[in-house]
């Protein structure tokens, strides 16, 4: 037990913490990887702290966001959802 316990705070501490605040996400610029429907979820992809996260996501004003799209990010919703906008292109 104790060499799986070394083992896996070895593993912890070599792979980093994507644990990140919902204030570090407010302001990213992310790619939807799931279309976003008007009135429902998809997928948005994004980097913080070199690192690639992905999230639950809907747009901020209810307009369909094809897949591939470069938004930002306006808000943090229960459950990790974030709300985006599309940028301009």
């Amino acid at each position: 037990l104790l060499v799986a316990y070394v083992y896996s705070r070895l593993l912890i501490e070599l792979h980093g913490s994507t644990d990140i605040s919902e204030a570090e996400m407010v302001g990213l610029e992310g790619v939807v990887t799931t279309p976003i429907p008007a009135a429902g979820l998809g997928e948005v992809q994004f980097e913080v702290h070199s690192e690639l996260m992905s999230r639950p996501a809907r747009s901020a004003d209810n307009t369909p966001i094809p897949r591939g799209s470069t938004v930002l990010i306006e808000q943090v919703l229960g459950a990790g959802v974030v709300t985006v906008r599309q940028r301009p292109q």
